[in-house]
């Protein structure tokens, strides 16, 4: 997981990320000196041939110190197939 870039505007923070693979993170917050601030949502998913980028957003201007990930979960294909009787 690696930090692209923080942009500041209009009283909100976007902190834009890349990973090798497809990750859902969960428990998503911001932290600065005085409060941590939860993520209101992710946009602009993309990816190439390497990486996986998203941007996520908080409602915050103030400057963080950290960013907080209480959980990664990786999406894998298994390319399986179930029959479901109906």
């Amino acid at each position: 997981l690696r930090i692209l870039g923080i942009a500041q505007n209009d009283g909100e923070t976007s902190v834009r990320i890349a990973s090798k693979q497809d990750i859902i993170f969960d428990d998503v917050a911001l932290i600065t000196k005085k409060e941590t601030i939860p993520l209101v949502t992710t946009t602009q998913f993309n990816h190439t041939e390497d990486e996986f980028l998203r941007t996520l957003i908080f409602e915050t201007s103030e400057q963080p110190v950290s960013l907080s990930i209480g959980g990664m979960y990786f999406l894998e294909n298994q390319n399986m197939v179930i029959e479901i009787p109906l």
